[in-house]
């Protein structure tokens, strides 16, 4: 029988796999953190970092962007830019809503989804 492959090992990874919290940290910080700022210049890092956690908390449920920005302690019009932001990055997206009725359509809200589950637990 083969023993497990050493610490100093390269396939150690492959052997023991990876530690998911560790690794979503470190693509939290990489890809929403740091570019996800960068193109939207955003000052305040603590409050973007509350709006992606609060998103993640409300996915698959009716967006409701005034309670959302303000349970994150932002403006309506910045919580709406960094919603944008998160959709074209597509770590998000917006199901519309459905109804028999078309008018119903148009009148109630999409529902938000996070699309990387990793992030969304």
């Amino acid at each position: 029988m083969a023993e497990p492959p050493s610490e100093e090992d390269p396939w150690q990874a492959l052997w023991t796999g990876l530690d998911p919290r560790a690794w979503l940290a470190a693509y939290y910080r990489t890809y929403v953190e740091r570019d996800l700022r960068a193109v939207l210049n955003v000052m305040d890092i603590d409050g973007f970092d509350r709006f992606v956690r609060l998103a993640a908390a409300r996915t698959g449920q009716e967006l409701n962007l005034s309670s959302l920005a303000a349970d994150a302690g932002i403006a309506q019009s910045t919580a709406s830019q960094w919603l944008s932001a998160l959709r074209t990055s597509y770590l998000v997206t917006l199901l519309p809503p459905y109804h028999r009725n078309f008018n119903k359509r148009l009148r109630k809200r999409p529902k938000l989804h996070f699309l990387d589950t990793g992030l969304a637990c």
